[in-house]
């Protein structure tokens, strides 16, 4: 799932962006959600966590700009990618602070924002994203957010640390395994891939992992197990 948020206070700047992404995702078969927001404020209250960010630089009124809002967003994150909505091209300078991803200027141009979401998705394929495709719809899920996946004969079931409903797809968990960071992720068992990063204890039989859930561990790779994650700890 893509979740990305429009935040613009010109009604009409948030139909074009979403327009485009409707468009857009039209010829994809990638699963994602839109949400609009007409303020840095509305935006921010939200509890959703979103992939990328369509941000207003200039808000009217009292607002807060899109700068203080980008500031505030990345407290919380430096994961989500700001895309500056602009009607100025020289404010890409002070954007450097927060990390933009992108700029695009207003009125927004339908080829110029499909490049960045072409950019947007080839990175995804290259950086620590699992692509997986699930009843015909493909999912990029951030390896982060993996907790452990458990192999079901032919098929996966994906579990993720945050709570979110596991996900199944007609993959096997052996396949899942060679396009992961092999460094992050041990198969401690022939059902079970493991997250490093959110292991809680261990001992001979099975692992806790950090929402308590129990996953198991083979005798035959305990030893392993042990050595590779003192590895990672280390490196980490």
């Amino acid at each position: 799932m893509i979740r990305i948020a429009i935040c613009d206070d010109e009604i009409q700047t948030c139909k074009e962006v979403h327009q485009c992404l409707l468009k857009y995702f039209l010829t994809k078969d990638l699963k994602y959600s839109i949400k609009e927001f007409i303020s840095g404020e509305d935006l921010l209250s939200d509890s959703l966590e979103f992939d990328l960010i369509f941000l207003d630089y200039y808000f009217e009124g009292n607002r807060q700009n899109g700068m203080e809002t980008a500031r505030k967003i990345r407290e919380r994150t430096v994961e989500s990618k700001i895309v500056f909505l602009t009607s100025c091209e020289r404010v890409v300078y002070e954007a450097f602070e927060v990390n933009a991803y992108r700029f695009l200027v207003k009125p927004i141009i339908e080829s110029q924002l499909f490049r960045v979401l072409d950019a947007y998705i080839s990175g995804m394929e290259k950086d620590g994203t699992l692509m997986v495709k699930v009843d015909g719809e493909i999912y990029y899920i951030k390896h982060s957010k993996i907790a452990y996946i458990e192999g079901d004969g032919k098929n996966c079931i994906i579990n993720f640390i945050d709570g979110s409903t596991p996900l199944r797809c007609k993959e096997t968990l052996a396949s899942i395994e060679k396009r992961l960071e092999s460094k992050s992720f041990f198969r401690s068992h022939k059902s079970f891939l493991v997250h490093f990063k959110y292991v809680k204890s261990f001992n001979k039989a099975n692992i806790c992992i950090q929402n308590e859930d129990i996953v198991m561990i083979s005798r035959y790779k305990y030893n392993a197990f042990r050595d590779a994650y003192a590895c990672y700890l280390a490196e980490e």
